[in-house]
């Protein structure tokens, strides 16, 4: 499950926290219009079910948070496994 992030980035190291769980930097790879965060790389991360969270993005001295909405895939068809 990969959570993309569009605007306009530098290329200094982004740190993404979604509420208290931290995305490693081996889950985010960054292109200068995108953040894109690999979900099931994030430690204790519930990807089951539907939630909502913070979102804060910072990166070369600034940061923003927002509201991020994760839906699950139909019950019973969600692998958290990533191929």
């Amino acid at each position: 499950m990969i959570l993309s992030i569009r605007g306009i980035f530098t290329s200094g190291i982004p740190y993404v926290l979604l509420e208290d769980r931290v995305a490693p930097r081996s889950a985010i790879r960054l292109s200068s219009s995108e953040i894109l965060v690999n979900l099931s790389k994030v430690p204790g991360l519930d990807l089951g079910g539907m939630h909502d969270l913070l979102a804060t993005v910072g990166q070369s001295g600034w940061s923003d948070t927002a509201i991020f909405r994760h839906t699950p895939f139909r019950p019973g068809s969600y692998n958290p496994a990533p191929n």
